[in-house]
């Protein structure tokens, strides 16, 4: 377990002053696919409930950290090689995150922002994932120069494809992509309303 003079531990931001330390950070269940392996575990962050995409795109530091974490080799099947109370992982050996579970906060109505679904294929290092980006509609996704951020970017209604093995692909209701490990980029033609 995480103790409480860990608080201050490097990779994890300061906590505001309306968190008392004795709460510690918050943490969202996820699974983080690498390169060779995967890692299931509590990912622990500072601050207010937040998306996970908002949470990795605003470390502050290299790696992040996982608690009550299960290093799963690539395509093994599902027996963990190694538990750990705590791992740490660079942030930009992680290909894709996927939550595990829900504290998205509500919404707030001046800061939604109208989106549209565009259909895209991102290409990784051993992985093809496909599925819905929401750009504001006035985006033309295939000129837009997506692959100039380095941050992640969420696929709805997506498609985990393992492109080096014969392995099932997996579907996933959202996939979060680490764009700083991309490949290549390709948008789809149609774009839908949705509800983001």
């Amino acid at each position: 377990m995480l103790r409480s003079e860990m608080i201050s531990e490097p990779g994890l931001s300061i906590l505001p002053e309306e968190i008392s330390p004795a709460e510690g950070p918050l943490s969202i269940a996820v699974d983080l696919i690498l390169e060779g392996h995967h890692v299931k575990g509590d990912l622990l962050f500072r601050g207010v409930p937040r998306r996970l995409v908002d949470i990795l795109n605003a470390l502050d530091s290299p790696f992040v950290s996982v608690r009550d974490a299960e290093l799963f080799r690539a395509f093994s099947g599902n027996a963990a090689v190694q538990t750990s109370d705590i791992m740490h992982i660079h942030a930009g050996a992680i290909l894709l995150a996927v939550p595990r579970s829900d504290i998205t906060p509500q919404a707030r109505i001046l800061e939604s922002v109208a989106r549209v679904a565009a259909p895209a294929t991102v290409v990784l290092p051993g992985f093809e994932v496909s599925g819905n980006i929401h750009v504001p509609p006035e985006v033309n996704p295939a000129a837009a120069y997506i692959l100039a951020t380095k941050q992640f970017i969420p696929l709805t209604s997506a498609r985990i494809i393992p492109t080096q093995n014969a392995s099932p692909e997996r579907s996933e209701p959202i996939v979060l992509v680490n764009l700083a490990r991309a490949l290549l980029f390709a948008p789809g033609q149609d774009k839908q309303p949705c509800g983001l």
